[in-house]
């Protein structure tokens, strides 16, 4: 199974291969991460190599697997249209239910007040993977060493930070994420 979907996210990025390159450095570093936390390293491997798998489809490949809830939640954060839809392509083209898994891609982006171990090292697998150099990267990498939470509340408080000095919005699980996580 795993074969069929590295080569699956491989043969769609061949043309991308800074993407394949970002994949990658998810699947190495939240492996890392899981096997610190006892996880099940299958799960995120999984996870890890199909998070973007939609980061660069259009619009309406993305919206055309989600509902008109999630379309209508998400319309001032489009960006979360790929994760939604990556998780719901990993359904379609290869049967997985393992909602750890899926819930770890829908969740990747800014995470969710609900959301498990296993999301939560997809995020910051995410954000601090090898090939990631945004100025407060080894901040963040140092923090993750001691703690994924407060690894993950310091990226969101720098996301916050930027996204409302660029007048974007900022939805409303981030809010509580942040909130939860800094109680």
């Amino acid at each position: 199974m795993i074969n069929e979907i590295i080569s699956d996210v491989t043969s769609k990025y061949q043309e991308r291969p800074d993407r394949l390159e970002h994949i990658k450095g998810v699947v190495k570093k939240s492996k890392e991460l899981g096997l610190k936390l006892g996880l099940d390293l299958e799960k995120l491997e999984i996870a890890a190599w199909y998070h973007d798998y939609t980061k660069y489809d259009d619009i309406q490949n993305q919206t055309a697997v989600l509902t008109k809830k999630e379309i209508n939640e998400f319309k001032d954060t489009k960006v979360v249209y790929h994760a939604l839809s990556a998780a719901e392509y990993l359904k379609i083209n290869h049967q997985i239910t393992d909602s750890d898994i899926l819930d770890a891609i829908r969740f990747h982006v800014f995470g969710n007040p609900d959301m498990n171990i296993y999301a939560k090292v997809i995020l910051l697998a995410d954000k601090i993977e090898d090939s990631r150099t945004y100025p407060k990267v080894e901040k963040l990498r140092k923090i993750a060493n001691t703690s994924i939470d407060d690894a993950i509340l310091a990226y969101l408080q720098d996301l916050e930070k930027m996204l409302i000095n660029d007048g974007n919005t900022i939805h409303p699980w981030m809010k509580k994420l942040m909130k939860k996580l800094g109680e």
